[in-house]
């Protein structure tokens, strides 16, 4: 896969994974620390609600124990309490009515029903009403608040129920507290507080916070809870809501059960959406006071920072995205120029050269592939020089191992002469000391012919002169061999000059083989051996040269002895004449020429065993030049191998 490809997918993938990151962190911490804030919240908005009611309640609470306070102290005068009692129940606020209700006969005798109650007229004013005491009325003593408030504790406020008032069909609450004169219950006094404001309050937070803001009275029933259905549900029992509504059903629930402050529901207590209760309790009324918060009102900080935080990470990311790959394309193109210089250097052409544009990584990496490309083409240069060199070096050592060859076959055929022409000397003096056995033998014979008689000198003459020529032709033979053995050392002479024009040969090849380093190493090899070959032969000859001249030596010794032989047959066939006279000294002088044949016959056989170590030196030199023969050929083979690699490293470097 192409880096430009790899920089896309990866961008992709990069803003694909700070997406997920992002929507873990927001589903995961953000969420939940966002709904906790929110409930917070929404206790603190229920404590605050609750609280504010009951500040308010408190406030009647207090006023309705002022006017029992003052009824215990007034006199028992109507009047009295007529002027002390309304200005208190007027001072209040968010008072509905109020009044002194007493026990039968306790403020007018004879009169069951005395009761003193102000109500609140329209106009603001309260007027006091008489309705409660007339006889068709039912007795006040027996309503549950009235009855409430004996049982409790002096100065202790008895809230009511909640109710709807029926005449002015407001909501309201009453506050009664008993009145004790003389140590005797007397009465019982009491405030109601109208309780309307109290949704017009919720409903002005409802509409603030999109929450759904509720009061639950002591008995369990809705003082108040606004909007949350088209159907006013104020006023109504849990169990009536629940009767009159089932998707109100997990609400009631909740709420019946004390002991919860925060529960959450599915979609259905809001209309299409979740939501979660919270609720506060007003100690001293048993009141509730509550606050239902939809998912979306809790969430909506949730929605709102996830909406910045996604667009600005987005943009972020589509920023270091876009920067990545503009700069990324940039090292793309860079790196394709750099590509293409490399070819280019690699076809040869090596004077082009990158061009450096700025002070970045790519730039510095332009500067040293273009000093790197400087600096082959150096050695190139320096390749072609040296492979030129090598290229000379190598045709001259395949013409010196071609000379080699042509020299060492020459060599090889001066030798095999050699040995032919040392093996006719070493017939012809096998064939001389034949015939110096039988020259002694012959005058073996003629002593004993003479010995035995006279009539054998004649044919003693005959084989004196015999013996002459005999000796003649022994001479001839000898000074052959002395002449050959002269020639074998002219031709030992041309072997040792071939010798060390040979090792000086080697000696060379050595040389430039190791000038040609690796490629040379075999021909090095090659080189020695032949060296070391041409050694050998040059000692070899040495050791001929040796016993050719021993031999001559002794062929000018044979020649010699002959020489003086023939001057004695020539004494002994001039003096024939006379051998008669002189039979005695013929004898005498057959006696010598028998020791001397004797000596002549050891001699001669001396030089045959000599020219048959000269021929078997001979053979060996010839073998040595046989093997020198191949191994030039090898060196010539080699020689040809290291010209050819030459001219192709050659070639390669003019490219």
């Amino acid at each position: 896969m192409l880096i430009q490809k790899k920089m896309y997918l990866g961008s992709f993938l990069l803003l694909l994974f700070a997406l997920i990151i992002l929507s873990g962190i927001m589903q995961l911490v953000v969420t939940p620390i966002i709904k906790n804030d929110a409930i917070s919240s929404a206790k603190l908005q229920a404590k605050v609600i609750g609280e504010s009611l009951a500040k308010d309640l408190a406030k009647s609470a207090t006023l309705t124990q002022s006017l029992a306070v003052v009824a215990e102290t007034l006199p028992l005068q109507q009047a009295a309490f007529i002027e002390n009692i309304a200005p208190l129940i007027a001072s209040g606020k968010g008072i509905a009515g109020g009044g002194i209700w007493p026990e039968p006969n306790k403020m007018l005798p004879s009169a069951e029903k005395a009761s003193l109650f102000w109500a609140k007229t329209g106009n603001g004013q309260y007027k006091l009403l008489d309705d409660y005491n007339q006889p068709d009325s039912s007795a006040y003593q027996q309503e549950s608040w009235y009855k409430n408030a004996i049982k409790a504790n002096r100065g202790e406020c008895v809230w009511s129920e909640a109710y709807v008032d029926t005449v002015s069909n407001v909501p309201m609450v009453t506050c009664s507290v008993k009145i004790i004169r003389d140590n005797q219950f007397w009465g019982v006094a009491t405030l109601d507080v109208d309780l309307a404001s109290i949704e017009s309050s919720l409903l002005a937070e409802n509409n603030a916070t999109g929450t759904y803001n509720f009061i639950l009275d002591s008995a369990e029933q809705l003082v108040s809870i606004p909007s949350i259905r088209n159907t006013n549900l104020a006023m109504m029992s849990l169990t009536q809501v629940a009767s009159k509504d089932s998707s109100l059903k997990p609400l009631v629930s909740a709420l019946q059960n004390g002991n919860t402050t925060v529960a959450e529901f599915a979609s259905g207590v809001v209309k299409n959406d979740q939501s979660i209760l919270v609720t506060y309790s007003l100690a001293a009324q048993n009141w509730r006071s509550g606050v239902i918060i939809p998912a979306a009102i809790a969430k909506k900080t949730v929605n709102t920072l996830t909406y910045y935080l996604y667009s600005s990470f987005i943009a972020l990311i589509l920023a270091f995205v876009s920067v990545l790959l503009i700069f990324g394309n940039r090292l793309v193109q860079q790196i394709n120029t750099t590509t293409e210089q490399v070819r280019m250097l690699v076809q040869g052409r090596t004077n082009s050269k990158l061009a450096v544009r700025g002070s970045d990584e790519m730039s510095h990496l332009c500067v040293a592939i273009n000093d790197y490309g400087d600096h082959l083409i150096k050695i190139l240069e320096q390749i072609q020089a040296e492979a030129a060199a090598v290229k000379n070096n190598a045709e001259a050592m395949d013409n010196l191992s071609n000379n080699s060859q042509i020299r060492t076959q020459e060599l090889m055929e001066e030798n095999n002469m050699l040995a032919e022409a040392i093996n006719e000397m070493s017939i012809a003096a096998s064939s001389a000391s034949q015939d110096v056995l039988s020259v002694a033998d012959i005058t073996t014979q003629s002593a004993d012919l003479v010995n035995s008689g006279f009539d054998v000198i004649e044919k003693n003459a005959e084989s004196i002169q015999l013996l002459f020529d005999k000796l003649t032709e022994s001479s001839d033979a000898i000074s052959r061999i002395a002449q050959d053995s002269k020639q074998v050392g002219s031709v030992l002479d041309v072997i040792m000059n071939i010798s060390e024009q040979t090792n000086l040969l080697a000696l060379n090849a050595a040389i430039e083989a190791a000038r040609a380093g690796e490629s040379g190493r075999g021909f090095a090899v090659v080189a020695d051996e032949v060296r070391t070959l041409a050694h050998r032969t040059q000692q070899s000859a040495g050791e001929i040269e040796t016993m050719i001249s021993q031999l001559q030596e002794a062929a000018s010794r044979g020649v010699n002895v002959i020489g003086q032989c023939r001057e004695y047959s020539e004494v002994v066939n001039e003096r024939s004449a006379t051998t008669r006279a002189q039979y005695e000294s013929i004898v005498t002088a057959f006696n010598d020429i028998k020791e001397r044949s004797s000596s002549i016959a050891v001699a001669t056989e001396e030089q045959s065993q000599v020219t048959e170590n000269v021929k078997n030196l001979a053979e060996r030199i010839r073998e040595i030049s046989v093997q020198n023969a191949s191994d030039a050929e090898e060196f010539r083979s080699v020689s040809k191998d290291s010209n050819s690699q030459a001219q192709r490293l050659y070639q390669i470097s003019q490219q």
